[in-house]
């Protein structure tokens, strides 16, 4: 793995809940809007991908639909001040231009008031993986292949604009904000009855952790994170319903936020709250479909407009791509044939992991809380898969996890219930190891036990396992549960630096 990325590495309930100071009923008079027109995107089938810079398709609507959006926040709410990114067919943005102008808004918005409030309009192209419809923005310099569920979602991660960690990177900034994302949510979902290698029960327990996965990717929290379609849907740019005859095309969202404004009220404060859920309306617009947000809209946010005469100046930021820099979506996986007869100390590529460590209250290893581990959002690695023993590693925000089984002395991992374990790996005999630490925390004595429900071997080598567990640290209670699943890629190991 390349890169660690956190990605609902906690439950909803404890990523998003935990309300900063301001999240009480409030009024804000001083909106900042950041508006991102991704506008230019490579064309596969015209030019040279890496250097013709013809072979660019110029979506100059997606700059109008910003403009647009400018225009009818600052006459509704009065802007303190508005950003654009934006480009052309000589400087197209780049995923680190998306973040390194949020970079420079936080030193520009004094953060420590508390009457800031940031709106954050992206207009572009967008796609989503099938298992957790983890929703990727494409960057103009980056080309997709045709189909997106074939590549590893590391890739996806490490390439494109990862709605998540955009996500994230708006909590940073320190002040409540809402998120609209103008943008397709194309993708197909993933058909796990055709994974020959899992079986029933491993399918079940994927099912379970990718519905966990759906509805944290869903952004129930406080601070709006609103999509033009449902995951797994595509969106047409349609006219301005105040300017048909306009020579471009603007994002539905947009379209919808200046019908929507038909509802806000004209002369007091407007809440987040109405505006979302009139953009929201499936009665709104037939040419459009109904935007999707399941923000929490506890608190009671509105919004004062300050001035009603000077409109604010739009500051203009450009991407920093070049034509030259255009390239196709790598895959990380190496492209090399690998051999079976792989070595102890092997280094053992993913083709897709879980695992989910979930806690009871009090208890001292999981401190209580839920996580879940996934290839391509944290970092996954195999120090050690033998036919008799498991060893994982896992990272979350600079905290280090692990996870390990064995088999009893002399036996090799089977589809059956493993019980009365004792802390790997100091079992003994006919007793099983396992052993769950992290974050600094472990256990002097483990009981408890795992359930393996399907296992594979190819060569003699484990390549795919399905299992739950239970772990119980020194006198307590309450144990640590969970449940792994692991899939080899091509069910080979590839050697150390092939």
């Amino acid at each position: 793995m390349h890169k660690n990325f956190r990605f609902f590495a906690l439950l909803v309930c404890f990523y998003f809940c935990f309300w900063p100071a301001w999240a009480t009923s409030a009024q804000f008079d001083k909106v900042h809007l950041l508006l991102v027109s991704n506008g230019h995107y490579v064309d596969k089938s015209r030019g040279d991908k890496e250097r013709d810079a013809a072979a660019l398709v110029d979506f100059s609507g997606a700059h109008v639909s910003a403009m647009v959006v400018h225009s009818l926040l600052d006459k509704h709410l009065g802007l303190a001040s508005s950003t654009l990114l934006r480009s052309d067919n000589r400087r197209i943005v780049s995923k680190d231009d998306v973040f390194n102008v949020l970079n420079s808004l936080k030193r520009k918005i004094d953060t420590k008031g508390q009457n800031e409030y940031l709106i954050v309009y992206y207009v572009g192209h967008g796609f989503g993986e099938g298992i957790a419809w983890n929703y990727f923005l494409q960057p103009g310099n980056v080309e997709l292949p045709g189909r997106i569920n074939s590549f590893d979602i590391e890739a996806l991660a490490n390439q494109l604009i990862y709605v998540g960690s955009l996500n994230d990177k708006l909590i940073e900034l320190g002040l409540p904000y809402t998120l609209l994302i103008d943008a397709c949510y194309e993708g197909s979902a993933v058909d796990l009855a055709g994974v020959s290698l899992l079986s029933d029960k491993a399918k079940q327990n994927l099912k379970d952790v990718s519905a966990h996965l759906k509805f944290m990717n869903q952004f129930r929290g406080v601070n709006p994170v609103v999509f033009s379609v449902q995951p797994g849907g595509t969106v047409r740019t349609v006219t301005h319903p105040l300017n048909p005859s306009l020579s471009y095309n603007i994002g539905p969202l947009a379209r919808r936020l200046v019908l929507g404004a038909r509802q806000w009220p004209s002369n007091s404060a407007v809440s987040l709250e109405q505006i979302i859920r009139s953009i929201q309306s499936p009665q709104l617009d037939e040419r459009t479909k109904a935007a999707v947000s399941f923000a929490d809209f506890g608190p009671g946010y509105s919004f004062h407009r300050t001035h009603s005469d000077t409109r604010v100046m739009v500051d203009r930021v450009w991407g920093s791509a070049k034509s030259t820099d255009l390239h196709l979506l790598q895959e990380t996986y190496p492209n090399n044939e690998a051999s079976t007869n792989a070595n102890l100390g092997d280094s053992i590529e993913i083709e897709f992991a879980t695992i989910a460590i979930l806690g009871n209250s009090g208890e001292y290893i999981s401190d209580g809380k839920d996580y879940v581990f996934t290839t391509g959002t944290e970092k996954i690695s195999i120090e050690t898969w033998t036919e008799d023993e498991l060893v994982l590693h896992m990272e979350l925000e600079g905290e280090s996890w692990s996870f390990s089984i064995a088999a009893p002395e002399g036996e090799r991992f089977e589809a059956k219930h493993y019980k009365n374990v004792h802390r790997h790996p100091f079992q003994e005999g006919v007793q099983a190891g396992l052993e769950v630490s992290g974050a600094d925390r472990g256990c002097n004595e483990i009981s408890g036990d795992f359930e393996i429900d399907s296992i594979s071997y190819t060569g003699g080598i484990p390549s795919a396992l399905s299992l739950s567990y239970r772990q119980f640290c020194e006198n307590e209670q309450h144990p640590i549960r969970g449940t792994v699943i692991i899939e080899i890629q091509k069910a080979k190991m590839l050697m150390t630096g092939s």
